[in-house]
């Protein structure tokens, strides 16, 4: 990989341009692992390989594939991407490249909000005249 020496100028775009590209690759080479490991030894290869022959696929492969795999797969991208987003725009409107997310309070606001939206999706499946928090009765409307 080209180093800043070999930059007098100091412009890095051809080395970001390489090391996005590198990323990506490495993003699909990840991508493709995920879908064919797990505790059901459905084969992603075989499965495609089914489909584009216009074979019947069964149907545990075909739950297995595309109802558990595929969907942790893109929510793990969204997920990724959605925190890769919120880090730069922090660093961003603090101009500082170190900030995280104790600096604004983030993790403590969540470590506070995480276990109330537990208890209350807990106790949104009881009937309501039941629904308590933290013991105390909610009053029913």
């Amino acid at each position: 990989m080209a180093s800043l020496a070999d930059h007098p100028s100091g412009d890095r775009s051809l080395l970001a341009a390489r090391l996005t590209m590198a990323l990506a690759l490495l993003l699909l080479c990840v991508a493709a692992a995920s879908l064919t490991v797990g505790a059901a030894s459905t084969s992603v290869w075989q499965t495609m390989g089914d489909i584009l022959a216009g074979r019947e696929v069964s149907l545990r492969d075909r739950v297995v594939l595309w109802d558990i795999r595929v969907p942790r797969l893109i929510m793990g991208c969204l997920v990724g991407a959605g925190l890769a987003i919120s880090g730069a725009i922090m660093q961003g409107l603090f101009r500082n490249p170190l900030a995280d997310p104790g600096i604004v309070g983030v993790s403590a606001g969540a470590s506070l909000g995480c276990p109330r939206h537990v208890e209350v999706l807990l106790n949104s499946s009881r009937p309501a005249r039941q629904r308590t928090v933290q013991g105390r009765r909610l009053p029913v409307a």
